[in-house]
């Protein structure tokens, strides 16, 4: 799916904060927090250092790699860091919205469609579905998103959803000012109940951010959302692909009619402070991975997740 280049061509208009997050057991324990720019190409080789800003500490790009990457690899002046490698999910929007949903079992899809009615009875007997496009509405868009976003665990936790800060409000708008920006928000009874930001490359739309309100999580509002922006892709035949974005998980896989491998790939500087930052965070990650394995496997990591989202629930109402 991703388009071959030569080499990473960061762009300038993406350089911006970033954190590198040390998560253990579900838990955020740190965020190490430096600049980097954004490369949306699939291109693998290194950057030239001399076209970047100094303060600049990193370029991260997505490829599609042959096979699995080494986690770590020193370079001449760059340090290649690889810390995810998965199964990145996509929907060919080709067709009707019926053809498409004939993927599913007859079971699935009655689920499905009863979740829509489910959602759509308690907003008063329609599903209050809106899109967001340009500047001024997306400015909209950012602050009912907020509302969904402070309130699930994912920002609680890891610090994931719709930031708060300036830069990411100013580089959204002007994303949006591009045409390079969409936003999708779900109402139940007159209150956002869950969003996804976008972002357009040419004919593809990236889920870049979603989330819902866990109080409506019943409900299951995310799950509607969904169903109801294929839907609004299917009459439209804009965009040829919805892209689930990084990071597998079982809802992106249930929608999905397809999937390729994909990498995350940090360019770090090589320096002392930068080896230190990537060696640790990658030690980190291997024994959280072997935790998560043995949890797994006796049984345990579905009960402590549950555990972790109730106590952050907890935390949030009392």
């Amino acid at each position: 799916m991703m388009a071959e280049t030569a080499s990473a061509a960061p762009d300038a208009r993406l350089a911006r904060p970033a954190r590198l997050r040390f998560v253990f057991g579900g838990r955020l324990l740190h965020a190490a927090e430096f600049r980097l720019c954004e490369a949306h190409q699939d291109c693998a080789a290194p950057p030239d250092w001399n076209t970047i800003p100094a303060g600049v500490r990193a370029v991260r790009v997505q490829v599609q790699p042959a096979g699995r990457l080494p986690r770590i690899r020193f370079l001449a002046d760059t340090i290649r860091y690889v810390p995810s490698q998965y199964r990145r999910f996509y929907v060919e929007i080709d067709g009707s919205i019926e053809s498409y949903l004939r993927k599913f079992t007859h079971k699935s899809r009655n689920t499905l469609l009863r979740k829509v009615r489910k959602l759509a009875a308690a907003s008063g007997g329609a599903a209050d579905f809106r899109e967001y496009a340009r500047p001024a509405e997306i400015a909209e868009f950012l602050g009912l998103a907020r509302e969904v976003s402070a309130k699930t665990y994912q920002e609680r936790l890891w610090d994931a959803g719709i930031p708060r800060a300036t830069w990411f409000r100013e580089q959204t708008l002007q994303a949006a000012a591009r045409g390079e920006a969409r936003g999708y928000l779900l109402f139940c009874g007159g209150r956002p109940a869950a969003y996804a930001l976008c972002a357009v490359r040419e004919n593809i739309l990236v889920a870049e951010r979603l989330g819902f309100d866990p109080a409506l999580a019943p409900l299951n509002p995310g799950t509607v959302l969904l169903y109801l922006l294929l839907e609004s892709l299917f009459a439209e035949k804009h965009f040829r692909v919805l892209d689930f974005g990084p990071g597998e998980f079982a809802y992106k896989e249930h929608f999905a009619t397809g999937h390729f491998p994909c990498a995350e790939i940090y360019y770090f500087r090589r320096n002392l402070n930068n080896c230190l930052l990537v060696g640790t965070h990658a030690a980190m990650e291997t024994v959280s991975g072997a935790m998560k394995r043995a949890l797994d496997a006796v049984g345990l990591k579905n009960r402590i997740r549950k555990w972790i989202h109730r106590r952050a629930e907890e935390a949030r109402v009392g």
